[in-house]
């Protein structure tokens, strides 16, 4: 199972490309869905990172960019085992999980 992060540009990028006919991609996350203003993205559940329990088998794509990723990261992930963290930059992130 996985989630994308985000709900931009790069985000709608990876949906439409890699995961809108996976049958394991469970929705979108945010860290303020109230600054989004919608709570469904493209027939999905768009729901706030920390009320959204992440268990052992589930991944996170990150749909952000470069500079966005270090801090989502930083600030929401780092309890969750690098693997299951998937970037777009992952030399990026090597500096958060050292």
């Amino acid at each position: 199972q996985f989630y994308i992060y985000g709900c931009g540009v790069w985000a709608r990028k990876i949906y439409w490309n890699l995961c809108r006919d996976n049958d394991k991609f469970k929705g979108f996350l945010l860290s303020d869905i109230e600054k989004f203003g919608h709570k469904n993205l493209y027939g999905f559940e768009v729901k706030q990172i920390d009320k959204v329990d992440i268990n052992q088998d589930t991944d996170i794509v990150l749909g952000v960019n470069k500079a966005n990723a270090v801090d989502i990261v930083s600030k929401y992930l780092t309890s969750i085992d690098e693997e299951r963290v998937i970037s777009l930059f992952p030399n990026t992130l090597a500096e958060v999980y050292e």
